[in-house]
This record gives C-alpha cells, sequence and structure tokens, in this order.
C-alpha cells in the first residue's frame, strides 16, 4: 500500500500518525504528476489528498481511510472498546474535522495582508475557537482525547491543534488555547507522546520550507 499526500497536509497527517501507531508499512509518496494531474484524477476523481491506494483500489478521505486501516489492521487498535467508547472518540474526532479545522481552511485564502479580507479571516478565525471550545468540554487536560492511549480522536487532532497554533497568531489570535485550559493542556501532553511527535516534527520541517 502506498499513501499519495504530503507533510503540508494535516489530513494526510491525520493517517500518517495511525500508520505510524499501528507499524504499518505504508510509504507516503506524492501524487503522480502532482496534486491537480490528470493521472492522479484518474486515479482519484475527488482530487484532493490524501489517498491510499490498496493495490486493489485507491480510498480518498483521511476519515475514511482511518477505518478502513482499523479494519484491516485490527491490531494496536485506534477504535473504540465498546460502543461508548467509540461514540466518544467518533465524537472528538468530529470536532477536531468538522469544528476546528474545516472551520480555519477561508484563511488560507487570505494569507497576503495586501488582498486579505478581514470579515472572512474574523469568520474563520471566530468559527474556529467555537470549534476549540467545543472540544474543551470534552477534554480533560489529559495527553490523550480518549482514556489513556492515543485513538483515532488524536489523529485527528495533533495536526489541527498544530495548524491552530502555527497559522492563527498571524491573523490577530496571539493565544488561541489561552482560555482553553483543557485544550491547552491535552495539546501540551498530546505534542509529546509517540508517534505524534515525530510526525508533528515532519508538517513543521514541511512548513517551514513551504
Amino acid at each position: 500500500m502506498q499513501l499519495y499526500g504530503s507533510y503540508l497536509s494535516p489530513f494526510t497527517c491525520r493517517v500518517l500518525i495511525q500508520i505510524a501507531a499501528k507499524d504499518l508499512d505504508i510509504k507516503l509518496v506524492d501524487p503522480p504528476d502532482g496534486l491537480n494531474s490528470e493521472a492522479y484524477r484518474a486515479l482519484n476523481p475527488i482530487g484532493k489528498i490524501p489517498a491510499l491506494d490498496t493495490g486493489a483500489g485507491v480510498i480518498p478521505e483521511s476519515g475514511v481511510i482511518c477505518e478502513y486501516l482499523e479494519a484491516v489492521f485490527p491490531e494496536h487498535p485506534m477504535s473504540g472498546h465498546d460502543p461508548a467508547e467509540s461514540a466518544n472518540i467518533q465524537l472528538v474526532a468530529r470536532i477536531f474535522d468538522v469544528y476546528v479545522m474545516n472551520a480555519m481552511l477561508p484563511i488560507f485564502g487570505q494569507m497576503d495582508p495586501a488582498t486579505r479580507d478581514r470579515a472572512v479571516v474574523d469568520t474563520a478565525t471566530q468559527a474556529c475557537l467555537r470549534g476549540l471550545a467545543f472540544a474543551d468540554a470534552w477534554l480533560d487536560g489529559s495527553a490523550y482525547a480518549c482514556g489513556n492511549r492515543l485513538t483515532l480522536a488524536d489523529c485527528m487532532a495533533a495536526p489541527s491543534l498544530l495548524f491552530v497554533e502555527t497559522f492563527l497568531p498571524a491573523f490577530g489570535v496571539a493565544a488561541p488555547f489561552a482560555q482553553l485550559p483543557s485544550v491547552a493542556g491535552y495539546w501540551s501532553g498530546l505534542q509529546r507522546t509517540d508517534p505524534v511527535a515525530g510526525i508533528l516534527d515532519s508538517m513543521k520541517a514541511a512548513i517551514g520550507a513551504a
């Protein structure tokens, strides 16, 4: 198997954390001929990253890929052991996916201060902060989102929190976790755990080189 993606993509890095945690032999590769190429769209009509090439077909969308890998490689499980735990993991993962990461996506079209639309920035940053407040209500400040082990919730959360910490200050949110003690404690512990720390280091290097 191989994963089409990039360390610049928080969506790719969700899957990379899972791959590393489960010690899977799945290589990260660039999309053939580039992300917007006809060659890549022939494999993945959605045209986004990540996408998992299983050898029998291509699976796009990070959440779908993570669930597929859990089903195919049940060792070192990162999903719930019972319905209640599964629901909690899925909820925290969804908060970081929909209400944090997706909420902040519009700011990336506003990187140039000369052409920046302040209304777009304000709407996106406030939506992201609301999402972080939702997360703060479910987290308890420990290093893992659900229980005492790394789960799919952490895979979703870690890249999102790195992007929040890296990019929101450039748009006027100097300390995005200042009023969120549970998120702040969680992020402080999570980013030092294995294998999250290594993936985050690769993300930081890719962002710095971009």
